[in-house]
């Protein structure tokens, strides 16, 4: 699979309309500027009010509120452990409101090798906002990160 990092460059959005894949790289975007500089206020205009995230882990969040807070605690006590992430996106495919692309995460952790994991990433768009997120991990991702915590995670 090709990776790509995530670039895409975004201003003020203004007075212009986005379309499906637009609302898409600019949640990504903003979730990487909320991740690095811990104000997860960026990630507002990204959700409708009322939206779903399916965590992939067998957990629904819903509200845009308690969607940001799931965000922001599950980086804060899992990424932001490590000493760097690397994220990289494929190529964004858009499906009439269905948004995708796969996603690459390496995570470093001196005295332990790489924790590498691989998924997609699916948003609804409804007019400006993702209405539904769902993370899907490649199978066998949840197993292997759970090894590699069982064996290294003290150093975290």
């Amino acid at each position: 699979m090709r990776r790509r990092e995530v670039v895409h460059e975004l201003g003020d959005t203004g007075n212009f309309l986005m379309n499906e894949r637009e609302v898409f790289l600019n949640y990504i975007q903003a979730f990487e500027d909320a991740y690095l500089s811990g104000d997860w206020s960026k990630l507002i205009p990204c959700f409708s009010t009322d939206v779903i995230h399916d965590n992939g882990l067998g957990q629904e969040i819903c509200g845009r509120e308690a969607v940001i807070n799931y965000l922001r605690d599950s980086t804060e006590g899992f990424d932001k452990l490590f000493d760097s992430r690397a994220p990289s996106f494929g190529d964004v495919t858009v499906t009439d409101s269905e948004v995708s692309a796969a996603w690459h995460f390496i995570y470093k952790k001196d005295g332990a090798p790489d924790l590498a994991t691989n998924g997609m990433e699916v948003a609804t768009v409804s007019g400006q906002s993702i209405t539904r997120l769902n993370s899907i991990f490649e199978e066998g991702a949840v197993e292997q990160t759970q090894t590699w915590m069982s064996e290294y995670g003290k150093l975290l």
